[in-house]
């Protein structure tokens, strides 16, 4: 957490580049987070169906 404190003291000193750069990093970084999150979703909704389909048989 302390870091996470400290990186984030440091971002009014980034130059236009360097803050362009960190925002289209966190921009990729939640986008993958997302997308992990709903394939996880997907797959245990599939777990799921598969179990549902398994106990009716």
């Amino acid at each position: 957490m302390v870091i996470e404190h400290e990186a984030f003291d440091l971002v009014p000193s980034l130059n236009d580049r360097d803050l362009a750069d960190l925002v289209y990093q966190l921009d990729r970084d939640v986008s993958r987070a997302q997308t992990e999150a709903d394939d996880r979703s997907i797959d245990q909704a599939l777990e799921r169906l598969a179990e549902l389909d398994a106990a009716r048989e």
